[in-house]
């Protein structure tokens, strides 16, 4: 059953193919030779590659011949140039940059030199119209008719100036687009194109003209309306002063360029005139004007030399000068201010800058011990500007400071002066023991000072002095009697001196961690009994001990001793005794001899 199948497709292919080739012979005969070329046409429009080449032959020919007929393939390829070169610059802007550098240079310098002359010429007429006398003419008639003052400038500068041009739909009589001259006084254009479109419709059912004929001009004083008909819409322009032939013809080209590139677009107006910006340029250079002296000779007006412009151009070049030289100044000042700054010890500048309040800032680091930014440049004689000064502490080790900050810590003593080399502070004149001993335990913890050089300091105690003084002071007072008295006859040192005396020693031993006694011996002469005598000399050494305790000394500060007594029976005060009486001869007397923890270091 299959096997049948399969025989009955291949029969069915058979006769297929065979019908084909009867076909294909069928054609040949009928065609011929046509068509093998037109299988051959059929292969070449099939295949891209050979359809690009041939077109390549002939494409260009084509551009050029469909360019001649209308500008309709300018339109077409318009947005795909504008395309391509957007794409372009978004790509690589430098290559199309260099592609017109040789035309933009040129272009650009033509452009400055054109814009700089006209510049000159109307800074040269404006100088000349402010400051003759005919300008303060034309201000009085400004004030005398109501006009303002550049009107009456354009009325006597101006030999003409197209100052408006409408552009009226023929039709609809609507405005399709209006332009007008800088200064130029204007009403409502839509309202002036009604009018003028109502005026032309009455001259027309008023006077017998053909409908080809129209209005072509009106005048108003002196302003003067031109009126150019065309097809499809009409050109009027609005004339002050004289009217001369050439702007008959330019409003002709207008018409007839507007009617060339936008005439189907015009027949079919819609009352929107945003849709015909693009006529704007032509009727713009329609705006044409000439002043009074570019009717002159030219070759008089190149002779004729702007000495105002030139004037005022001289007045701007020294203003310029002065404040540029005002700017160095400060500029300058300002350098010398930082320079000034930075030759200071323990001042460092980072930065300056000018700040939205016009203050000149300058900010860096500053050790404390430095002298005051402000002071520093109080000196100068040159100007300052505004100054604003903004630094951070720090530590300095330049010799200079590190010094100061020696003095400051160490407060050396005014005998005492200090060097500083290689970051060894070296010591010379005389001091205390006690502030070199501080020193030495000090002098490291200063930032810059890493050695002690104290060789050529000589050192001394001065508390050490003041105690031997004191005591030599009370060691050589002495008090003497009459016979049998126990009170003193000379009054060369008061008890209350005395008592003075004692309790500073006290003190200068108690601040050296010492103590100290003052012993009272009292003293007979040899007459009388030996124990008469003893008596006597406790007496008259207990009346010392009470008188000075009476007068503030401390009782266990001083003792009372009979000098017989301590040489005879205290062996401890043995040594005093013989201090007191080395040659055993005795009088009547007190003295005083003082013990103490230092007499043993000294």
């Amino acid at each position: 059953m299959q096997q049948t199948s399969s025989d009955d497709s291949q029969g069915s292919e058979t006769q297929s193919h065979e019908v084909v080739d009867e076909l294909t012979q069928l054609r040949q005969l009928l065609l011929g030779a046509e068509y093998d070329e037109l299988l051959a046409l059929k292969e070449w429009l099939n295949d891209p590659e050979a359809l690009s080449i041939k077109l390549s032959t002939v494409i260009s020919e084509a551009i050029a011949e469909r360019f001649k007929l209308d500008k309709s393939l300018a339109e077409v390829m318009a947005p795909t140039i504008e395309g391509a070169i957007q794409t372009s610059i978004a790509e690589d802007p430098h290559a199309l940059a260099e592609s017109l550098y040789p035309v933009m240079g040129p272009a650009i310098r033509k452009s400055i030199s054109e814009t700089l002359t006209q510049m000159l010429e109307n800074m040269n007429q404006l100088l000349e119209q402010s400051l003759s006398p005919k300008s303060l003419g034309w201000r009085f008639d400004a004030w005398r008719t109501g006009r303002s003052y550049s009107e009456i400038v354009l009325m006597n500068t101006l030999e003409y100036q197209v100052e408006q041009v409408f552009l009226i739909h023929s039709e609809t009589s609507l405005l399709v687009q209006h332009v007008v001259a800088d200064f130029a006084i204007t009403k409502d254009p839509d309202m002036v194109s009604s009018m003028l479109s109502a005026i032309q419709d009455y001259i027309l059912d008023s006077f017998s003209v053909g409908e080809d004929e129209a209005l072509n001009s009106m005048r108003l004083g002196d302003l003067t309306v031109l009126i150019e008909k065309g097809p499809r819409a009409v050109v009027a322009a609005v004339v002050r002063g004289k009217v001369p032939s050439e702007i008959e013809v330019v409003l002709k080209r207008a018409v007839e360029e507007i009617h060339m590139r936008h005439g189907k677009r015009l027949a079919d107006y819609s009352g929107d005139p945003d849709e015909y910006t693009a006529i704007e340029p032509t009727l713009r250079s329609c705006l044409l004007y000439r002043r009074q002296d570019q009717a002159d000779d030219e070759e008089d007006k190149k002779r004729n030399i702007p000495w105002l412009a030139i004037g005022a151009i001289v007045v701007l070049l020294g203003m310029f000068g002065y404040f540029a030289y005002e700017e160095r100044e400060v500029r300058d000042n300002r350098e010398r201010v930082i320079a000034n700054l930075t030759r200071q010890a323990g001042i460092l500048v980072v930065g300056s800058q000018v700040t939205d309040e016009g203050l000149f800032k300058i900010s860096g680091l500053r050790d404390p011990l430095s002298i005051e930014p402000g002071v520093a440049i109080a000196g100068n004689v040159y100007p300052l500007p505004e100054l604003l000064f903004d630094f951070k502490p720090y530590i300095s080790i330049e010799p200079e400071i590190v010094l100061i900050r020696a003095n400051h810590v160490l407060k050396p003593p005014g005998t005492v002066q200090m060097r500083l080399e290689k970051s060894t502070l070296y010591l010379f004149g005389e001091s205390e023991v006690s502030w070199l001993k501080a020193t030495v335990d000090g002098f490291k913890a200063i930032p810059g000072i890493e050695a002690l050089d104290v060789s050529e300091l000589v050192t001394f105690d001065s508390l050490l002095m003041e105690i031997e003084a004191a005591e030599a002071l009370i060691e050589s007072v002495s008090f003497h009697f009459e016979r049998a008295e126990i009170e003193p006859l000379n009054t060369e040192i008061t008890i209350e001196q005395l008592a003075a005396k004692i309790n500073l020693l006290q003190q200068l031993h108690e601040s050296r961690g010492g103590t100290v006694v003052v012993d009272i011996y009292g003293e007979a002469d040899d007459t009388g009994t030996e124990q008469l005598n003893r008596r006597i000399e406790r007496q008259r050494a207990g009346y010392v001990f009470d008188a000075l305790t009476d007068a503030g000394v401390s009782p266990d500060s001083i003792r009372a001793h009979s000098i017989r007594e301590t040489m005879s029976e205290d062996t401890r005060f043995n040594d005093a005794a013989r201090f007191v009486n080395p040659g055993n001869t005795h009088e009547r007397k007190v003295v005083l001899r003082v013990t103490s923890s230092l007499k043993g270091t000294r």
